[in-house]
């Protein structure tokens, strides 16, 4: 009998290319076990060899280890208690603005987080404090991440939210990279809405390309405004980035990912021609409408432009 509480899978992959002759397994082996308010994991990777692409294998060419591992508690309920990890984590602030912690497999994006985050929920707060480093191109966790997030949920029509974060890079005498955020996110009626801002603070671009006439050196701004009504659903979007990706010293670790605002098609077709989203020149719209005919059959239709500042 499986022992309860006991989760196991595995993903396999096996490519070979005639043309070069080359092969690329990958293999991602998880192990899960939770009794109580604990719960602990790991994730056995193999790669052998990797993906030739340095930007996908990220220093993993012929690799065999425990690259993923976590002990959490998590004490109380939904809505007081207090969850504390420690290892390697995963975390989302708002819809990703200023830390977008995450894994997705089908292209290859893995930032997660080793080190410790701590979230309260008290009175309608929700309070979450990390500290953690991300695996840079080379495999090394040299730089430190920082972050704090503080939201207000004790009122349903509306949500407040607002984030702060600090690179430390490993590189003496660099400046710190800072990111901070508000964000507003009410919802009546039928009408739910999202508005977030941000900026970004960073002392030797402050010297080096505004000549200290500026102490915000990157801003953003994203919205989103929800309708539904019956089977017919309508969205708008809007966003406006200039220099706020939050990266490492290096460049090669990526700390956001702010709402790209425009449809992700699963189908190939549609997908022809993507657009790599710029956090650091972009402003754009999106506006959607989709319709429910039946279980089965759902309609959608957009339009997006997205443009250079």
């Amino acid at each position: 009998m499986w022992p309860e509480g006991l989760g196991l899978s595995n993903q396999l992959e096996y490519s070979y290319n005639r043309d070069t002759e080359a092969e690329i397994l990958e293999n991602w082996l998880n192990l899960d076990y939770s009794k109580g308010i604990f719960s602990t994991g790991l994730r056995f990777e193999i790669f052998q060899p990797n993906d030739p692409d340095p930007s996908i294998n990220r220093g993993k060419n012929k690799f065999a280890e425990i690259d993923y591992k976590y002990i959490r508690a998590d004490i109380g309920d939904r809505t007081e208690g207090l969850d504390i990890v420690v290892g390697n984590y995963y975390s989302l602030f708002g819809r990703g603005m200023i830390l977008k912690s995450y894994e997705d497999r089908a292209i290859r994006v893995d930032n997660n987080l080793l080190g410790l985050k701590v979230t309260g929920k008290y009175a309608g707060f929700v309070i979450t404090g990390l500290t953690g480093a991300v695996a840079n191109s080379n495999n090394e966790r040299k730089e430190i991440l920082h972050a704090l997030d503080l939201e207000y949920r004790g009122w349903k029509p509306l949500k407040l939210g607002a984030t702060y974060a600090l690179n430390l890079p490993d590189v003496d005498g660099a400046a710190r990279t800072s990111m901070a955020s508000l964000r507003v996110v009410p919802s009546f009626w039928n009408i739910d809405i999202y508005a977030e801002y941000s900026v970004q603070q960073n002392n030797d671009v402050k010297e080096n390309v505004f000549n200290n006439s500026e102490s915000i050196v990157g801003q953003g701004f994203y919205g989103n405004l929800n309708f539904y009504l019956g089977s017919l659903s309508l969205s708008s979007e809007y966003k406006y980035y200039d220099n706020i990706a939050f990266t490492s010293h290096d460049g090669t670790i990526a700390y956001n990912t702010p709402p790209s605002v425009r449809l992700e098609y699963t189908y190939q077709l549609p997908n022809r021609h993507p657009s790599p989203l710029n956090p650091d020149n972009e402003q754009g719209f999106q506006v959607a409408a989709g319709y429910n005919l039946s279980d089965d059959t759902y309609l959608t239709g957009a339009f997006t432009q997205t443009k250079t500042l």
